[in-house]
């Protein structure tokens, strides 16, 4: 995956290629956009999306979508292929959560470009942005056989902060910011356009876990 210099204002483009030379450009989203992320739920797989909401959701509504567009909130891209720019093929979100200086991020690839590299340079295009909301660590949740997603996290050295069950919580690094300590984490939800929610009968902070085979101790000290 190859890219451009680094958009110089938040609205700017980011041209990308996939490893198997499709170009794209990602642009902030808007509210405008609503009707073309939908017709892109309706051509990504149950999995995928189960993937990305822990639930089968069939799309974002225009309520869900317009929260997620809020500049207060954070900060969403849309993906099109540069050839076909009337189309979604990636939606990806930097939220702000209620714990200060952590966000959240989630991503939604469309099948038909997934494994071409496309969600590992999204996700790093969105922690280079994530100084914009002042965050120095962002969680991700994900389910367990998102292989895609973990593997992306993997290679940007994670710590597993909650991987009870089928869904893992994830914690990313953000630039040379110390990170705060996971128990102090909130219940992430931002990103996905609904409330937080307890899940496994649990509420309140999260447990430190180390079933993924990435150890505190191996993570970088900063």
């Amino acid at each position: 995956m190859s890219t451009s210099a680094p958009d110089p204002c938040p609205g700017g483009p980011q041209r990308l290629t996939t490893r198997d030379g499709r170009h794209t450009v990602t642009w902030i989203a808007l509210e405008a956009d609503h009707g073309d992320v939908s017709e892109m739920h309706a051509r990504t797989s149950r999995q995928s999306r189960y993937d990305r909401y822990q639930s089968a959701r069939s799309g974002l509504t225009p309520a869900d979508w317009s929260s997620l567009v809020r500049p207060d909130r954070g900060l969403s891209w849309v993906t099109r292929p540069s050839a076909d720019p009337g189309t979604v093929v990636a939606v990806s979100h930097l939220m702000r959560t209620s714990t200060a200086s952590v966000g959240e991020l989630g991503l939604l690839v469309e099948d038909a470009w997934q494994n071409a590299g496309l969600g590992s340079c999204l996700v790093r295009h969105a922690l280079a942005r994530a100084d914009r909301l002042d965050l120095r660590a962002v969680t991700v949740m994900t389910g367990r056989s998102n292989h895609r997603m973990l593997a992306i996290c993997h290679a940007l050295g994670f710590r597993a902060f909650d991987a009870d069950g089928e869904v893992v919580e994830l914690l990313l690094p953000v630039g040379d910011g110390a990170l705060p300590r996971s128990h102090g984490l909130r219940r992430p939800g931002a990103a996905t356009g609904c409330p937080p929610r307890a899940r496994h009968g649990q509420e309140g902070g999260h447990k430190e876990s180390t079933r993924l085979g990435h150890p505190e101790s191996a993570w970088p000290t900063r």
